[in-house]
């Protein structure tokens, strides 16, 4: 008869190392959790300036915010480098007065400028010429009313979106009773072409 393994010694054994390593692991989380905390809480910075501010969490009012308002933010700066003084920050609206959210890069103590991810419905008095103004790729909400032009009859009262890629703009608006107007503009031959009601 060959020698076969004593099935429990073996369970027994590698139970151990098992348990030991499962062991290490929960103390190495408890060392991190104890470090940064289970939960981000951030730290109250009422009028301070934003570009003082390298906590990762933090909730501030003051200069040099996103909308130059004395309105409180969320803001989480991340790092790429504290040795270099390089970092982005994300600053989120506190409450529903501002609920946008914005974004910057520091490097080296030089800021960019605030941006602004759309994230509310912009008033658009002439969407074709709004979209025009538009810089970067992406979606943007608007909504149309009485003081709008250049869109088709009975969309007065309307929301939509306009959509940028690359030198192509998209506006979408939309009706109450589901009707969607579209229309294109395209970059190569700086034209926009008629209005499509779908």
């Amino acid at each position: 008869m060959a020698n076969t393994p004593n099935l429990d010694l073996v369970e027994l054994v590698s139970g151990v190392r098992f348990s030991s390593q499962l062991s290490s692991i929960n103390d190495n989380l408890a060392k991190i959790d104890s470090k940064f905390g289970p939960e981000r809480t951030a730290k109250y910075l009422p009028q301070t300036d934003f570009n003082t501010v390298t906590d990762e969490w933090a909730l501030i009012s003051g200069p040099n915010s996103p909308d130059d308002s004395l309105a409180f933010f969320y803001v989480n700066t991340i790092f790429y480098s504290k040795v270099n003084n390089i970092y982005k920050q994300i600053a989120y609206g506190y409450s529903i007065s501002n609920p946008g959210v914005f974004s910057r890069e520091c490097n080296k103590g030089v800021f960019t400028a605030w941006g602004y991810d759309s994230t509310q419905s912009v008033h658009v008095t002439d969407p074709q010429a709004y979209a025009l103004t538009l810089q970067a790729n992406g979606m943007y909400p608007i909504y149309c009313d009485g003081s709008t032009i250049n869109i088709p009859d009975g969309y007065s009262i309307s929301t939509g979106f306009v959509m940028r890629r690359n030198t192509f703009l998209f506006i979408f608006l939309m009706l109450y009773n589901g009707e969607i107007a579209s229309c294109g503009y395209n970059g190569g031959n700086g034209s926009w072409y008629s209005w499509k009601i779908r």
